[in-house]
């Protein structure tokens, strides 16, 4: 069996082929999972909970439970999977049968991301190399162990964009809508991949004749409503059902502080000046100025860099600022004291970002957010794998982590060489593509500062397509440059 010998539509060996590969996957960090995660953490063996699980499912329980989809915190996107699952299954088998649906569905969207390139750029070498890619990758796959919103939400962004490559090809209407459909059921399970929106639109635009005209326009506009008709119907429903619930506007999900009782006021004052430092904001990380506010220990010490001192932001303002927020946060201190100190965490950290902002403006608008855009794309490492500490993994663990380290961060790397490549090649399918994670990066690291590596997961099968055509594509340059030292023959074309 020569895998180099299949072609791109023999539709049952390759989704064979990548349910092996991703079951390997699955077995093996299942069993890291077993050992490593904690116990409680893990139901059946291979269902892994998350700390935003209960989020998604207690809503979808109550529904279950007949007493309605309660909130507006998670949008009820996996809703009806979960309905659908239990169903057949009932209570006790609904979380193993999610699992395994994630499971198998990553598995499709594995074959789909393949397909999708080889329909906008006609190469099997691509097809091969993204297929490969993507299916021996645990930067998604490893979502499918969690009861969370990441598999599914990714599956279903990849089916929408191999349904928008399909109406790129033929021009049949019918893809749109199905393009739309999956769309509108990815956003509604993570709303951030309304994002992909501005993508799907260029390839409505790139799709029309270069000479842009009254029809053309008219044309666009009918398809851009085919497109986007899934869920603008859907977004209208969900809107309707929250303002008869809350009587308040709510697009996609309530705001955090109602949500996420960990992100209060005061809390997220203090991790917007971390942010506005250029540092890593997330509650769990150990070293960082955040934790050790966080600490609840008013005599550790944190050696802060220079860079965010100044005369009016000093190390005794700072110890200061952890006194009140250890108040803020304290669940012995009386109930007045723990208001004030509330209000004063607030105060005192808009303050101080303010002052930075006046007192360091280059570091603010341009270093920091360079600083947060290297910890969101290029942090050296990967989170979220089921592994021990370095000095405790086996030779075998720390290939693993070394290897999809390296992984992830030769394909951001690629990625950003094929933007460049399209844009100076004037590539419209490929720069359509790859805008997407473009966009997706910005917004969270330029305007929210939100380094944390999960986000990225969505943009990453686009980057996968980037980087494995630059692959090839220096791989085809390659060849013809030692065909032609053989035959005398120029290199002719850059095309994959």
């Amino acid at each position: 069996m020569n895998l180099l010998n299949w072609k791109h539509d023999e539709i049952k060996k390759w989704l064979l082929l990548a349910f092996f590969i991703r079951l390997l996957l699955f077995v093996y960090f299942t069993t890291e999972f077993n050992n490593n995660w904690p116990a409680n953490l893990i139901r059946n063996k291979f269902v892994i909970v998350h700390n935003d699980s209960s989020g998604y499912y207690e809503p979808m329980k109550s529904w279950a439970d007949g007493h309605g989809y309660s909130g507006a915190c998670r949008m009820p996107g996996l809703l009806p999977i979960y309905a659908r699952l239990r169903l057949f299954t009932g209570e006790s088998g609904v979380l193993i049968a999610t699992i395994v649906l994630q499971f198998l569905t990553g598995i499709i969207a594995v074959y789909f991301l393949a397909r999708a390139s080889y329909i906008l750029f006609q190469s099997e070498r691509l097809f091969k190399s993204v297929f490969f890619i993507f299916a021996l990758s645990s930067f998604i796959s490893i979502w499918d162990h969690f009861l969370i919103s990441e598999s599914f939400s990714i599956s279903f962004l990849v089916f929408s964009c191999y349904f928008i490559a399909r109406f790129y090809q033929s021009r049949h209407w019918k893809f749109l809508l199905w393009s739309g459909a999956f769309f509108a059921w990815s956003v509604f399970i993570r709303p951030t991949h309304i994002l992909l929106a501005p993508t799907l639109g260029l390839f409505l635009f790139f799709g029309l004749s270069p000479v842009l005209s009254f029809p053309s326009l008219v044309k666009l506009i009918k398809r851009g409503l085919l497109l986007f008709l899934p869920v603008a119907l859907a977004l209208a429903a969900w809107c309707g059902r929250n303002y008869r619930e809350y009587h308040r506007f709510i697009l996609l999900q309530d705001e955090d502080h109602i949500c996420f009782g960990t992100l209060s006021e005061h809390h997220v004052a203090l991790r917007n000046m971390i942010i506005a430092w250029g540092d890593d904001y997330k509650e769990w990380s150990t070293g960082t100025e955040l934790s050790w506010f966080m600490d609840k220990n008013l005599h550790s010490v944190y050696h802060f860099d220079n860079r965010y001192l100044s005369p009016t932001c000093t190390l005794d303002s700072l110890q200061v600022l952890k006194e009140k927020y250890t108040i803020a946060s304290s669940d012995t201190a009386d109930k007045w004291m723990k208001k004030s100190a509330q209000a004063e965490v607030i105060a005192m950290t808009a303050r101080l970002t303010s002052d930075y902002k006046k007192e360091h403006p280059l570091d603010y608008y341009l270093i920091n957010r360079m600083r947060l855009f290297q910890l969101f794309v290029f942090p050296g490492k990967v989170e979220n794998l089921p592994l021990p500490a370095i000095n405790k993994m086996n030779p075998i663990q720390y290939a693993v982590k070394a290897g999809y380290s390296a992984l992830f961060t030769v394909v951001n790397f690629l990625y950003f060489v094929a933007l460049a490549f399209a844009v100076i090649r004037k590539e419209r399918a490929m720069l359509a593509l790859l805008t997407f994670p473009l966009i997706l990066i910005f917004v969270l690291v330029v305007i929210f500062g939100y380094a944390e590596q999960r986000y990225i997961t969505p943009a990453y099968p686009i980057m996968a397509i980037g980087a494995c055509f630059v692959m090839v594509l220096l791989s085809d340059r390659r060849k013809k440059r030692l065909l032609s030292r053989k035959k005398g023959v120029p290199q002719l074309s850059h095309t994959v």
